[in-house]
């Protein structure tokens, strides 16, 4: 039997380390909170210089072409993360970044990987994909002009040496809390912008250019490349540290399996009020601290709908705990017993909602 001393040196180590994981908690919560602010602030200015270069450049577009005796390939960076723990965040932009290989292939492109990220990096090689190059261990920030400068210089290098006829990039865009999506962008040929499609070659463009032309376009050029391909980094970083964040609410609200709003048949329950539910999935009634009490018989799907509903709330930046009745009961009556029920409760409260399901099962 362990002794006094042992138990308190055990209470004080357990102390410590919830100590050291809220606080890694918070740092990990200041993190993204700076990378979505520095993406938003960084958006118009990313989209004003696209316009600006893209109008530039489409104008030379005909120097600015991919080499006569170019081979038939193409170089694709795939901007993944170095660390697990966030989800299908990496898979999801490896198989964006496959499928689109696939419809280069289809297009008689070959593709040559160069992976951001030590995730892509080792999924490429034990595939044995093409790879043409890796930069890995881009922490704590992966969105830093040093490695878009880095990228940017080898894109073009390939490109006007003729190694390649087209370059992209895969990377996660994010679009809010509850969105981010894989996407692939064309960096070399540039794109067409919307605004001159179906321009005739060499027309004109809306900027006046100085000291010449011929002098500022390798210069627009590189700048044009390192400020989308940080942009990109940008965009990663912060849908990278959104999943995590996610993944560890869902963990921490132990629920035992997954299961979504989306995927409950509504029809065959129409007494379930589906508008009243989406409705409790925004959050607004944590902000009141309403309670809410779902009434029902066995069978019917209220576990499916509670957690359901929890996971949309851990989805929108809420914390959330799911305990089934019988669960929290023993939880606080072993907790009075030992005398740490007031520790217990300071642990609930840590939450924006606990869920207590299968309250019909206590005794």
């Amino acid at each position: 039997m362990a002794t006094l001393k042992a138990i308190r040196r055990r209470i004080s180590s357990v102390k410590s380390t919830q100590q050291i994981t809220r606080a890694m908690k918070l740092v990990a919560a200041a993190r993204l909170r700076r990378a979505q602010e520095a993406l938003l602030d960084a958006r118009p200015y990313h989209q004003a210089l696209q316009r600006v270069a893209s109008s530039m450049l489409f104008a030379e577009r005909a120097a600015l072409a991919p080499a006569p005796d170019a081979p038939p390939a193409a170089l694709m960076l795939v901007i993944a993360s170095d660390r697990g723990l966030c989800g299908g965040y990496n898979a999801n932009l490896i198989r964006t970044a496959e499928e689109e290989a696939r419809r280069l292939h289809g297009a008689g492109l070959e593709t040559g990987y160069f992976a951001v990220g030590r995730k892509a990096a080792d999924h490429f090689k034990r595939v044995k994909a093409a790879l043409a190059g890796e930069s890995i261990n881009n922490v704590p920030r992966l969105a830093t002009f040093a490695l878009a400068r880095s990228l940017a210089i080898r894109v073009l290098a390939d490109f006007r040496s003729g190694r390649v006829r087209e370059a992209g990039m895969v990377y996660s865009q994010f679009r809010s809390a509850l969105s981010q999506r894989p996407v692939y962008e064309r960096l070399l040929p540039v794109p067409v912008p919307d605004a001159v499609e179906g321009a005739p070659a060499g027309a004109p463009d809306l900027y006046l250019v100085e000291p010449s032309r011929a002098e500022l376009m390798p210069v627009v050029l590189r700048r044009y490349v390192e400020a989308v391909i940080f942009h990109a980094l940008l965009e990663g970083e912060v849908a990278h540290r959104q999943e995590q964040q996610l993944r560890q609410r869902l963990k921490a609200a132990a629920f035992p399996y997954q299961k979504r709003l989306e995927d409950f048949d509504f029809s065959l329950v129409p007494s379930v009020p589906k508008t009243r539910l989406l409705e409790l999935a925004q959050g607004a009634f944590l902000a009141t601290h309403d309670n809410v009490l779902c009434i029902g018989p066995s069978g019917i799907g209220k576990t499916h709908l509670l957690m359901g509903l929890g996971r949309a709330l851990c989805l929108a930046g809420y914390r959330v705990l799911f305990r089934p009745a019988v669960t929290l009961a023993t939880e606080l009556e072993v907790a009075h017993k030992e005398l740490r029920l007031p520790r217990l409760l300071a642990h609930y409260r840590r939450f924006d909602l606990v869920l207590v399901d299968e309250l019909g099962y206590l005794p």
